[in-house]
This record gives C-alpha cells, structure tokens and sequence, in this order.
C-alpha cells in the first residue's frame, strides 16, 4: 500500500512540477542564457593543468570538479548528484507549498497535501513508535523453515525491503541500445560486501560505528 502511495504521489507531483514550473524555468534559463552569452560546457570543465594524454578524463572534467567539490555530507560528487537534489528541492517546495495551501477538497493539491503531512506528523510518528511494524516481526519472529523464509522475503519485496537480493532495470552494460535486469546482493546495512571483509583501518573503523548504531536502533525501537 505504501509503495501505491508513493507512486500516486510521485505521478501528481511529477504533473504539478510540468505543470508549474518547467515552462517559467525554461523562460527564465533562457532569458538568463541570452543576457550572459552562450557559454560552452565542453570547453569550461577542461583542466589545461592536465595532460590529456597523462589523464584524459581529469583533463576534460577537472576544471568541474576543482569548482564543485564533494560536499561534506556526500562520499562523491556530480551532475548526476546536483540534478537529483534539484528535483528533491523541487518536489520538497511542490509537497510543502500544498500542505500549507491544499485547495479544493478532492482535488490533486489537497491528495499531496494531505499525504506530505502525514509523513511529515513526527508527533503521532514518535507516539507510534514501531508498532506499526509489530505485526510483521512477529511473522518474521515465527518462521519455521526455509520455505516459509523463501515465502516472506518474497512478500518484503512487495514493500521494497530488499531482502537476500535487489534488482533494478537499466541499460544494458554490452549493447547500449537496449535495457536489461540487474541482480545485486540485498539486505545489506553496508553498501556492499568488501565493507564486512576488508581489513583494513578504515573499514574496520566502519565496521566498528556500524555496530553502535545497530545498538542505537535496537534501543531507540
């Protein structure tokens, strides 16, 4: 059901955003475009420090990365990056502009309205606590043998749980032209298995605040 949620509410806030401001930022990106002159993306980001033939990729892209440095919330840095939190701060002012003004009962402002603030109530959230979850570690409290493990992480795929495994689709790493399904390892804290056997000091340091915030959660819950 949440997972409908989100959905439904990603489709309506996606229209609203069309709907509102892809054409007054389009005015504006190219009224701002025209004052300043036609610029070329290419021919900024070169670093001329950097050989090409020594490092072609630093030498095409360093001069970016020497003015948009890796934030110190962030492990990595890029376009891809800027333009994820462009649309987060985007659909963060969509969420909160209709909670504070949801319109017409029934209609799209008041549905995203009402679902933003629900998620946003950390009162009624915080009172909860994990109870809404009660019932579903007792079912998994309960399970008997592998068949009924198989069955369940089965059904914590339908909630985006990603239990034992994760897939996404994406374009295909060998023939670009088309899309192909992608199995990685799930149910992972950790990003990946090197940060479980690595040892190395800073892994282990990882490894060691990882177990303390496991701790944090158990006792929070």
């Amino acid at each position: 059901m949440r997972k409908i949620h989100f959905s439904l509410l990603l489709l309506l806030t996606t229209g609203i955003l069309f709907q509102t401001n892809l054409q007054a930022q389009t005015k504006a990106g190219i009224k701002k475009e025209s004052a300043a002159g036609a610029k070329d993306p290419l021919k900024d980001n070169i670093d001329p420090a950097m050989s090409p033939g020594q490092d072609f990729w630093l030498y095409a892209n360093g001069a970016w990365f020497k003015s948009n440095p890796i934030p110190p919330s962030e492990s990595t840095n890029g376009i891809f990056l800027i333009v994820q939190d462009s649309i987060n701060n985007i659909l963060h002012h969509i969420c909160d502009d209709c909670s504070r003004n949801p319109g017409a009962k029934g209609s799209i402002r008041q549905k995203i309205g009402d679902f933003y603030a629900s998620a946003m109530d950390t009162a009624n959230l915080e009172k909860s606590g994990i109870k809404p979850l009660s019932e579903l570690l007792l079912k998994i409290e309960g399970l008997k043998d592998k068949q009924e493990l198989i069955k369940e992480c089965a059904y914590l795929q339908t909630l985006e749980c990603n239990p034992m495994f994760t897939f996404y689709i994406t374009r295909d790493d060998m023939i670009s032209s088309k899309y192909a399904l992608f199995i990685q390892q799930g149910g992972l804290g950790l990003p990946d298995r090197d940060y479980y056997f690595n040892t190395d000091e800073r892994t282990r340091k990882i490894r060691e605040e990882y177990k303390v915030y496991m701790k944090q959660l158990f006792v929070l819950s």
